[in-house]
């Protein structure tokens, strides 16, 4: 009895080919794992103030920024308030003129989208990091208007 080589390449294409489908149905279920595996969480992000080191700061009332929890909750701090909308091939959000103070949740996607919710939305892009990872330190508020896009520090 002899192993039919030609058959076992075609079982481990098809091994491969289902290792890989369960794994994209897994990370697209769970919008918080692209982060959670990154950074550890409770993290606070704040507007970034070029004169002060992050580790330095801590919350003050005028501040603007988010704490994000593993659990997809947040808590928002002054942030712009806006709707989103997709720009060629990216998100940002349009501000409302309002700011936000208050429970909110979040999910974060692979391509590096950041959506806190509240009844509006606040986008953040994850800045690039080493070898095309993203780095989820450091943010960018997605304005859709250029001049309001603002760097963001977190844990």
């Amino acid at each position: 009895m002899g192993v039919n080589t030609r058959s076992l390449p075609r079982s481990l294409w098809r091994a491969a080919a289902v290792l890989f489908c369960c794994s994209m149905i897994a990370g697209c279920a769970s919008e918080t794992s692209v982060l959670t595996d990154k950074v550890d969480l409770p993290g606070l992000w704040l507007q970034a103030d070029p004169d002060v080191l992050r580790s330095f700061r801590t919350l003050e009332p005028e501040d603007v920024g988010t704490e994000l929890h593993e659990n997809g909750t947040a808590q928002a701090f002054n942030l712009p308030a806006g709707k989103g909308r997709k720009v060629d091939s990216y998100w940002c959000f349009d501000r409302s003129g309002e700011t936000y103070p208050g429970d909110a949740t979040w999910s974060a996607t692979e391509g590096g989208l950041l959506t806190i919710e509240y009844g509006e939305e606040t986008f953040f892009w994850a800045d690039n990091g080493f070898m095309r990872s993203l780095d989820w330190v450091n943010l960018t508020l997605a304005d859709c208007d250029a001049a309001g896009q603002a760097p963001f520090s977190g844990p």
